[in-house]
């Protein structure tokens, strides 16, 4: 289980997306293209899904590489695999596997998102649906809720 894992948002650039990934001794950085998918709508519809306990999965495209962010879930456990795709007919190669909790691995990409503001212009990235952020958001309240109805 990762000690602690954080997920930053760089300011897009020319239709780039830095991204950072820490876990532990393990860094990730790189910068997504907002072509052919908007990353951050993907991962805002992958987090729906997985604050419901449903695996999903988030590509990040570099061009021609690509990497993948999948949740898997086991019980109260959550798994995330991390792939990258030297192309688009290419087969997944695992960088790493990090496992913990909702709270450990789900809720990080949630903040990061959250505090990611978008550019006010599409020349720089992509606009994504803000009324999945707003269902997003409740979803992570709902979970946060249940979680201390719980204690």
């Amino acid at each position: 289980m990762p000690s602690k894992l954080t997920i930053r948002f760089g300011v897009p650039e020319h239709g780039c997306l830095p991204v950072r990934l820490q876990a532990d001794d393990f860094r990730l950085q790189f910068e997504a293209s907002d072509v052919p998918v908007n990353s951050l709508e993907e991962l805002c519809s992958a987090l729906i899904l997985a604050f419901q306990g449903i695996g999903a999965q988030t590509s990040w495209h570099l061009e021609p590489v690509w990497y993948h962010f999948r949740f898997a879930f086991d019980n109260e456990l959550v798994a995330l695999y991390i792939t990258e795709q030297q192309g688009y007919a290419a087969g997944h190669t695992e960088i790493i596997r990090l496992t913990g909790s909702v709270e450990s691995i789900v809720l990080p990409f949630y903040r990061a998102l959250r505090s990611f503001t978008p550019p006010d212009s599409d020349e720089n990235w992509s606009i994504f649906d803000s009324a999945k952020l707003k269902k997003l958001t409740a979803l992570a309240k709902e979970w946060k809720y249940k979680r201390l109805e719980a204690r």
